[in-house]
């Protein structure tokens, strides 16, 4: 079974880099949480590494190792990946990247997860998000999107065809 199963889910849970369950891990489908805390805003992306890098093993090749290397550089931009309501004008300021890939033994299935913190200027003008990840990370098919920010709280499943969430 691959990245390019339609549906390959492991309802064990996947143990995570502090040793919490995650879940179930399904290829294809990942998760995005927003919290906010006045003009604090933190969004966390889990996803399992078949989706962004096509794998989940430890680099075993050089192009694996480019490929992983490449997918860990682009998360790093979070811009690439996550367009933010232009009008609440939130700068990114700190960016933290937890790939599981080198711990991951074989048969392990391991995932990405990357923060991004951003502060806003204008917080109460944050009310939507564009998604840029289905295009950047063709592997990834679905995101569901859990927010809770200053006075609004919800969720919802985004995908290529519907790449845009209000809040």
């Amino acid at each position: 079974a691959g990245a390019q199963d339609p549906v390959h889910q492991h309802d064990g849970g996947v143990r995570g880099d502090h040793g919490a369950t995650l879940g179930a891990h399904v290829h294809g489908r990942a998760a995005l949480t927003l919290a906010q805390d006045g003009p604090q805003l933190l969004l966390e992306l889990d996803s399992p590494a078949a989706n962004l890098v096509g794998f989940e093993h430890p680099p075993a090749s050089g192009a694996e190792h480019r490929a992983a290397t490449a997918t860990l550089a682009i998360l790093r931009e979070a811009s690439r990946l996550f367009r933010l309501s232009a009008a609440a004008g939130c700068r990114l300021t700190a960016v933290n990247i937890a790939s599981g890939l080198q711990e991951a033994a074989h048969g392990d299935h391991a995932d990405i997860v990357a923060t991004y913190g951003f502060t806003c200027a204008h917080p109460q003008r944050l009310h939507g998000l564009e998604v840029d990840l289905f295009q950047v990370f063709p592997g990834t098919r679905e995101l569901d999107v859990h927010y809770a920010l200053q006075h609004r709280q919800g969720s919802a499943t985004l995908t290529a065809a519907t790449p845009a969430l209000r809040f």
